[in-house]
């Protein structure tokens, strides 16, 4: 925030007080400067300026990537719910086709028989 800029920048002394959300201002840099003091008020302003346009430019970045990110998550939403539909369709389609018109009759077709020429287990047999 600008508030805390100025602080690490020297312009301003004070106490963050997070119960009230409010900074106390203390102390800050006169507006009237001592010869040779006019300098280093420019080049910490210059500073200042400069590293808010830089978060202004990072904050532009990261809207422009999030919007990117949520049209690229809609249109991948909107292509699955495409594929969910046309999925849903085949397999209507599908049973329809294995029904024809009778109810479970495509069932059975699909069903796999057991195996009954076999014992399920062996016969115990006692050996002498």
């Amino acid at each position: 925030s600008v508030a805390r800029f100025a602080f690490l920048a020297a312009l301003l002394q004070g106490k963050l007080d997070q119960k009230k959300q409010e900074f106390q201002v203390h102390d800050t840099a006169g507006r009237d400067c001592r010869p040779g003091q006019m300098e280093d008020m420019i080049a910490t302003l210059q500073a200042w300026v400069q590293a808010s346009e830089k978060i202004g430019t990072d904050l532009v970045d990261r809207i422009a990537f999030s919007d990117k990110a949520q049209n690229n998550e809609a249109v991948r939403m909107r292509d699955l719910s495409l594929r969910i539909d046309d999925a849903k369709k085949s397999l209507q389609t599908a049973q329809g086709d294995a029904m024809d018109g009778a109810p479970g009759a495509g069932l059975v077709e699909s069903m796999e028989m057991d195996d009954v020429s076999r014992p399920k287990s062996r016969i115990k047999t006692k050996h002498p």
